[in-house]
């Protein structure tokens, strides 16, 4: 018995040794590393993505950029701003000159250049920034807060600013010609310009949803997504909205164009696409049940992200449209 109760303590004291002093035994550190070393971490979270010539760019939060490669080959991980914690990236704008530009909500513009490093332009504002657009003519657009549009015609060097006096964030703006934009926001928020910018009007005509993705393939046919995972349609450049079927709940955060085909991506890893003026959904090659925010692609292939996920997928044969 005295035995037993001396090979206990000598037990227990060896365990407090390990406590206040530190076990000798090495730490098991090769997973940590490996996870470090990935082009992806699992705390990762992917906002949108563009491409250039040769890779997929994904932005997200913390100043995370992975550019993926579009075929083969290495993916490249960046973080712009602080080396530790930079600012979260939430939309990334490719111009039709080629030139990339990123968002972040501490309102910059990062612009990437050739070599793949990225120039940080502050945006002059007191206003919550939200999205990006470059127009045909170059000249740089960001929708943000008290109905307000935002716009650069020198790259991000210098901002000029236009506001409705609203108390409504614009949660998008895209233009679809030289002429013609839209900005869709909070409360049935919807400002067109047919005059490349220079005059907006706010014609307040965006479904009774919140607009978390917006997309308009031309000046009159154009598609809301909201919170309830409700997408509205217009064929006449915003006047009048139609509901269509998507039989989900769930928040979609992106609706995008590949090879012709409309798809809409979001929370808890859902993915449609449209078909008969319907939303049905869409295998795209992906296990997520977290969600999907950034969806590019082009000739067959599609580049897709969200939490702890930048990939690249084939998508679905025209025998599933």
């Amino acid at each position: 018995m005295i035995k037993e109760t001396r090979s206990k303590l000598a037990l227990l004291a060896g365990a407090m040794c390990c406590v206040v002093s530190g076990c000798e035994a090495p730490l098991q550190l090769e997973g940590v590393r490996q996870s470090e070393a990935a082009t992806v971490h699992r705390t990762d979270s992917f906002q949108d993505v563009s491409y250039t010539d040769t890779h997929a760019v994904f932005v997200g939060g913390n100043g995370v950029i992975v550019e993926l490669p579009i075929d083969e080959g290495e993916a490249l991980r960046t973080v712009v701003g602080d080396a530790s914690i930079g600012p979260d990236l939430i939309d990334i704008e490719k111009c039709s000159d080629g030139r990339i530009y990123a968002l972040d909500l501490e309102k910059n513009v990062w612009e990437r250049e050739s070599a793949g490093n990225w120039t940080q332009y502050p945006i002059d504002t007191i206003e919550d920034v939200q999205s990006l657009a470059c127009a045909p003519n170059g000249d740089l657009w960001v929708s943000a807060g008290f109905a307000t549009l935002i716009s650069s015609s020198d790259g991000g060097a210098s901002w000029d600013e236009q506001s409705f006096d609203d108390d409504l964030l614009f949660t998008s703006i895209q233009f679809t010609s030289g002429q013609t934009g839209y900005a869709i926001g909070e409360f049935n928020g919807l400002a067109k310009t047919i005059d490349g910018g220079d005059t907006w009007e706010n014609l307040s005509t965006a479904p009774d949803v919140y607009p978390l993705a917006t997309y308009f393939r031309d000046e009159l046919n154009g598609w809301i997504a909201g919170l309830g995972g409700e997408i509205h349609a217009t064929n006449d450049g915003g006047l009048t909205w139609q509901q269509e079927d998507t039989s989900t709940t769930a928040p979609l955060y992106r609706i995008t164009e590949i090879d012709g085909q409309l798809y809409a991506v979001g929370n808890f890893g859902v993915s449609l696409m449209r078909r008969n003026n319907d939303w049905v959904e869409a295998d795209l090659g992906v296990d997520s049940f977290g969600y999907l925010r950034a969806f590019a692609g082009r000739d067959g292939k599609a580049f897709l992200g969200g939490q702890s996920m930048a990939q690249r997928t084939a998508l679905p044969s025209k025998s599933q449209f």
